[in-house]
């Protein structure tokens, strides 16, 4: 669960890659990146205790109206989160349990592995299918 990916909280790889997500995503900006709700780093989540998703709207990058329940540090979707909780004993939505999450995303796309041998070119490839702010994702986002 949550234990063999807190081996990789230290790793100056992956902490220059969560940062690299936090700051493309626009949440570096906020007063605390993992507070961040509602598409501007200006709203702040005020109870890390328990996640507190709020769906708000936003213009894809096509043009076309959507909402989304994107929050945190990494933007996590709602049902993304649930799933990351639950299998991985995720209690709350602190700093330690959203990096434990984005982390968790990692290693599910394959992109962890070339994280830790600093082969970044190879990176976002494998890490395009979990932020939709990785090259070539699959997301149609307010994100430029």
């Amino acid at each position: 669960m949550a234990q063999e990916l807190e081996s990789y909280l230290d790793n100056k790889n992956v902490q220059a890659f969560l940062g690299l997500i936090r700051d493309t995503e626009g949440t570096a900006k906020g007063a605390d990146p993992y507070r961040v709700y509602g598409g501007s780093a200006k709203n702040q989540i005020k109870d890390l205790s328990k996640p507190d998703f709020k769906r708000w709207g936003f213009t894809q990058t096509d043009g076309k109206k959507n909402t989304s329940s994107a929050s945190g540090a990494y933007q996590f979707l709602e049902r993304t989160w649930n799933g990351l909780a639950k299998q991985h004993g995720l209690k709350d939505f602190s700093p330690r349990s959203q990096d434990l999450g984005a982390i968790a995303l990692l290693t599910q796309s394959g992109a962890l592995d070339e994280i830790l041998k600093a082969a970044f070119d190879h990176t976002a490839k494998k890490a395009n299918r979990s932020s939709a702010i990785i090259p070539d994702s699959h997301y149609d986002n307010h994100h430029s």
